[in-house]
């Protein structure tokens, strides 16, 4: 009897996960898109509205600097997910907990790995 373990990714897994990812793409991309056409039409008419326009575009750039990279892990788990290689820790190659994948979809690491990382940058 072959039974798969609750830590195995099933093709029927993948193509839900693949889905839930493209879906965010494209919600994040239509956010920033709607948020940048409501900056782009705002003209400020003194010095306090031209610098709540500047403190606006900064969060704007800061929001967008935050969905570009969501964006860029978002492609790089769909890459994982044609090559093969999803649901596989880019660092320590053991398999991602499905947890964690349902959790984060574009999760590159286990937990352990993960948080060893988290501990570095600190």
């Amino acid at each position: 009897m072959n039974k798969k373990t609750d830590n195995e990714i099933d093709q029927k897994f993948l193509k839900k996960i693949e889905k839930q990812l493209l879906k965010k793409y494209d919600e994040i991309k239509k956010v920033g898109e709607a948020y940048q056409d409501q900056l782009d039409e705002k003209l400020p008419e003194d010095s306090k509205e031209a610098l709540n326009l500047k403190q606006a575009q900064d969060l704007a750039e800061s929001i967008e600097g935050m969905e570009q990279n969501e964006l860029a892990l978002i492609v790089q788990a769909l890459k994982r997910i044609t090559d093969g290689t999803f649901g596989v820790c880019l660092d320590c190659g053991q398999s991602i907990p499905v947890e964690r994948i349902k959790a984060i979809p574009y999760a590159e690491n286990c937990v352990k790995c993960k948080a060893k990382k988290e501990e570095e940058e600190e």
